[in-house]
């Protein structure tokens, strides 16, 4: 279990040092006036489809006969298949001549990791925006939990909900992101990125609903803090990639 563990977090890590390479890649193909329609478009798609996946799981898990842990992994193979055929579709995208990097001593490269975490700008949106996912992370988990419900001793805690309603749910989230993300990312080319960043981080006040959800009453009152929670958060992803790219030096994107 503890090897397992290691290798999905290793598996995580992989994913995120790829991803400055790709955003510098796009911040030099897509002009600045309309990287928010731009990528408002690719979000949508890529939530609409992840909205999909994650409701037909959902139903393959409760509804299937058999061993789960071979469900679970066909699901895991499926999506592994779809990101590995993401990035090959990019072969045929142009990539920009760029000058050979310079050589540098060791002492010179860990100075451009700091660099980011001492400038003004960088600072002000690296530190804020981490302890805010932090936090986001830590919470999700139980929000999680508190949706399928325990029982501890006689006392029964959480909504007990199916799996199939927290997939509805979720499904339900990510589908109304895929419809409004276009109209936030024209809106931040107009009005700016850093205030669409700000008013979707407010989002996560809609989860005070949780103080008075029940078994009783979750079937109109989640679906209800969802809608609300995506509409405002929908804008936030695009508004944040596309202020890192701005603030950050072209030349060392």
């Amino acid at each position: 279990m503890e090897f397992r563990r290691v290798l999905f977090r290793s598996g995580n890590a992989i994913g995120f040092f790829t991803t400055p390479a790709w955003q510098a890649w796009m911040a030099d193909l897509i002009p600045e006036t309309i990287r928010g329609d731009f990528f408002g478009r690719r979000h949508r798609v890529l939530i609409f489809c992840m909205g999909v996946g994650s409701l037909l799981a959902s139903i393959l898990i409760e509804r299937i006969q058999g061993s789960s842990a071979t469900i679970y992994f066909w699901i895991f193979m499926f999506c592994a298949t779809i990101a590995v055929i993401d990035p090959i579709l990019f072969w045929w995208v142009p990539e920009p001549r760029r000058d050979p990097p310079a050589r540098r001593k060791l002492k010179d490269t860990l100075l451009l990791y700091v660099r980011p975490l001492l400038d003004r700008q960088c600072a002000r949106l690296i530190w804020p925006a981490t302890f805010q996912g932090m936090l986001f992370k830590m919470t999700s988990v139980a929000v999680t939990l508190f949706r399928r419900g325990d029982t501890v001793g006689d006392q029964r805690i959480g909504c007990f909900m199916s799996l199939e309603f927290i997939a509805a749910m979720e499904a339900t989230w990510l589908i109304t992101v895929a419809i409004v993300a276009r109209k936030w990312g024209q809106l931040a080319d107009r009005i700016g990125h850093r205030t669409i960043y700000i008013f979707g981080v407010l989002a996560h006040f809609t989860n005070v609903v949780y103080i008075f959800l029940n078994p009783e009453n979750y079937r109109w009152l989640l679906p209800i803090q969802i809608l609300i929670h995506a509409l405002i958060a929908a804008g936030h992803p695009v508004a944040w990639q596309n202020l890192t790219m701005a603030i950050s030096p072209k030349g060392l994107r």
